[in-house]
């Protein structure tokens, strides 16, 4: 298993939950009330909502398995063997950043990430500090990594994970591109 059941709970409550009751106070986006009204029979996964989900899952599929593939098999320079629970603890670290990350491109559905900006909701920008430094020390904490079957490891695997975890935001940029170059 790449991660724990308590692993998908913690991200499940820290990366998406807590900046989740943030988003409640992001901006309206322009032109809101200048929109048609959702018809009452409309379904949920009207309006893109379906392919959105349908181009994420596999990405945060993707790099999540990537980080555990990497741990538990590569070998980098640094004190970090490749090991069961080197993979484990990359899978978790990059899906709980790239949880949060993600949301970003939740922030608008007809703007960049980088155009909406972060000054716009500092709330929202401080829970997304709190959950990326909360996941950051279960990592890294020797008191929490137990807990959550974490095990330390190299600069090189948090760089890594890093890399790993900023692929959803670019992905959301470049679909975001292809949609309203498509209509």
């Amino acid at each position: 298993m790449p991660l724990s059941a308590i692993q998908l709970l913690l991200i499940n409550v820290v990366a998406d939950g807590v900046p989740d009751m943030f988003m409640r106070k992001e901006p309206a986006e322009e032109g809101a009330m200048k929109r048609n009204p959702v018809k009452k029979n409309t379904g949920i996964f009207a309006g893109g909502l379906a392919k959105k989900i349908g181009i994420m899952a596999p990405v945060f599929t993707v790099v999540s398995l990537i980080g555990f593939f990497i741990g538990k098999f590569v070998a980098l320079p640094g004190a970090t063997a490749p090991s069961h629970g080197a993979g484990q603890t990359m899978a978790f670290v990059v899906l709980g950043w790239a949880s949060v990350v993600n949301i970003f491109n939740a922030r608008s559905n007809t703007r960049s990430a980088f155009k909406v900006g972060l000054s716009s909701n500092r709330p929202l920008c401080l829970a997304l500090l709190f959950s990326v430094g909360l996941i950051a020390a279960i990592a890294l904490v020797p008191a929490l990594m137990g807990m959550f079957y974490c095990v330390p490891l190299s600069l090189y695997h948090w760089l890594i994970m890093i890399g790993l975890s900023v692929v959803p935001l670019v992905v959301g940029e470049i679909e975001e591109k292809v949609n309203f170059s498509d209509t």
